[in-house]
């Protein structure tokens, strides 16, 4: 009976995380799309999105902290209720939002520290919920979501604007985040409050001394350590290839079409992998570095003159490789400490999203250098990866064999 139950919450955490991603991309997708038509201007979409994602690695430290501190359930309840309070001031004062991209920003930020608020405490209720296995695989069908979601979402609004007035897609927009709640309030959890005697004036060491506690712990533990460094390095080839080399390919083209048509390889490999995870997501060492080995083969056959058609299917086998990583994300969030999750999570997370930039920025001076030198670097970042892998003992030989037993 507490087997049934605990996967019934898993479910309504599920639906309430998949309903919740949507309504936040309809929030995000509708300012930038609204500031690139009304005043044709990308730099200021860019502006917007280079910002939001700064601002969430700042946040992702401080956003686990919270999650430890409070009940997770009415941080969730919190975080949608915040996000309809910014949608519905939003839509009192559009014509005057839209017209200055400053406030866009502070309202996208506003809405990002819901984000992660929601994001860190339902992802620490779900490991709370489940054993390794089940949470890998709540963890695949969550990235399987987001992933359909992401592609999806640019198209809807889009069709969205063009025959609804702006009135009833932010109507739209509050009634995801009040569905999200309603899923959130069947689910059965009993907090465990800490025991913490805070005052007012001490909460700032108090904070310092959590983010002690979750870096001492990442650095004592030798996993963590080698997980940590392997992923840091990983984002460095992350940060460029999704984000820069579809641009490169498409300025070679000199066709726009062809940035599209990568990205949705990227994306739709990525599905297929997130699916695989679902099935075999036990095997965490093995499918990390079949995905190691196998992301290092398409830029080295990247290297290579390529077809419009080898070049999808290149990306597209990318994507799958880079998704079957997904269990040895699932499996360490597991691993950490109930009581200290969230901040641990908060840890790693700041430590590993300070790559990408330097990844893209890295990336592009040695494209513009020479292109093969450019996939040789990156095929380099993960094979490095994987020797990292192999060498670390805990991680070489990662494999769930039991899905009975709960943390």
């Amino acid at each position: 009976m507490n087997y049934l139950n605990r996967n019934r919450n898993l479910i309504l955490l599920l639906l309430s995380s998949i309903i919740n991603k949507f309504g936040d991309v309809f929030f995000d997708l509708f300012i930038i799309w609204e500031i690139t038509i009304r005043y044709n201007n990308i730099m200021d979409a860019v502006y917007l999105l280079s910002g939001s994602i700064l601002f969430r690695a700042v946040l992702a430290m401080f956003s686990g902290i919270i999650a430890d501190r409070f009940d997770k359930k009415k941080l969730i309840l919190f975080a949608n209720l915040s996000s309809i309070i910014i949608i519905l001031s939003f839509a009192f004062g559009f014509n005057y939002y839209i017209s200055n991209v400053n406030v866009c920003l502070l309202l996208i930020l506003a809405n990002n520290v819901n984000n992660e608020i929601f994001y860190r405490s339902s992802l620490a209720m779900g490991a709370e919920f489940s054993d390794k296995l089940t949470f890998i695989r709540f963890q695949s069908m969550i990235g399987i979501a987001n992933k359909i979601i992401d592609v999806i979402g640019s198209a809807i609004i889009g069709l969205l604007i063009a025959l609804i007035p702006y009135s009833a897609i932010f109507l739209l927009d509050v009634l995801t985040f009040i569905c999200s709640s309603l899923f959130v309030m069947q689910i059965h959890y009993v907090y465990q409050k800490r025991n913490i005697t805070m005052h007012r004036k001490h909460i700032f060491q108090s904070v310092i001394a959590d983010v002690k506690t979750a870096m001492n712990y990442i650095y004592k533990k030798k996993y963590f350590r080698y997980f940590t460094l392997i992923m840091f390095i990983l984002n460095l080839a992350y940060g460029f290839i999704p984000n820069i080399l579809p641009l490169v390919f498409s300025a070679e083209n000199n066709n726009s079409m062809t940035f599209g048509i990568i990205k949705s390889a990227i994306t739709l490999g990525s599905l297929l992998g997130l699916l695989l995870v679902a099935k075999c997501g036990n095997k965490v060492s093995r499918l990390f570095k079949i995905s190691m080995i196998g992301c290092a083969m398409c830029m080295i056959f990247m290297i290579l003159p390529v077809n419009t058609f080898l070049l999808v299917f290149l990306f597209l086998s990318y994507g799958f490789f880079d998704a079957i990583t997904q269990p040895l994300f699932s499996y360490t969030i597991s691993s950490i400490d109930k009581d200290i999750r969230s901040r641990v999570l908060g840890g790693i997370d700041t430590i590993i999203l300070l790559s990408p930039s330097i990844g893209m920025f890295m990336g592009t001076v040695i494209m513009q250098v020479n292109h093969w030198m450019g996939f040789i670097y990156l095929a380099v970042i993960f094979i490095l990866a994987f020797l990292l892998m192999c060498l670390n003992d805990n991680l070489n030989q990662l494999e769930v064999k039991d899905a009975g037993s709960y943390k």
